[in-house]
């Protein structure tokens, strides 16, 4: 930060547009690869970390049901990715593992982006569907509720509760 240059590089590929948010935790990086073929990598770094990284620093790679909108969210030390078709899946973020790929919801596609609150996951659909998940190495799904209302954004969350923007309404939920 002090002067602008470039310290180390990863380099993945040809991921463009890039709308899931890297994530920092434990000495590694996790970041998904962007659009076309989205996948997610975990990037070993530190102090000594110079230049191109990209073959020395790679911990592991996930191929399969990687989202290329909704960002990935690490809770109970479990990173959990939804991909844009709704498969939710729960890795283990040292090895990459996966515990568990399951549906979320029967319809609708996923851009926003999972909340935690009261120990629970909320990962909501662009049909208005939110599924409530325990975060775990088992799929535990606690709840499903339907809105009605059509819209992409995630999750603001408030002292009590969380407020969303559909096509049509600017939704308080508590």
């Amino acid at each position: 930060p002090e002067d602008g240059k470039e310290i180390w590089r990863f380099l993945y590929g040809e991921g463009y547009s890039v709308v899931p948010r890297p994530l920092y935790y434990d000495g590694k990086i996790y970041v998904c690869s962007g659009f076309n073929r989205a996948i997610l990598y975990a990037v070993n770094v530190n102090a000594e970390s110079r230049g191109d990284i990209t073959e020395s620093n790679l911990a592991w790679k996930v191929e399969k049901a990687i989202p290329k909108e909704s960002s990935p969210i690490i809770v109970n030390d479990l990173l959990f990715v939804n991909d844009d078709k709704g498969i939710l899946s729960c890795i283990d973020p040292v090895t990459g593992e996966t515990h568990y790929s399951e549906r979320l919801a029967p319809q609708g596609g996923y851009s926003s982006s999972p909340v935690y609150a009261s120990d629970h996951l909320f990962f909501h659909n662009g049909e208005g569907i939110t599924t409530v998940v325990k975060p775990d190495k088992r799929f535990d799904k606690v709840e499903e509720n339907d809105i009605g209302e059509y819209g992409l954004s995630s999750f603001g969350v408030v002292s009590d509760g969380f407020i969303v923007r559909t096509e049509e309404s600017l939704l308080r939920i508590k």
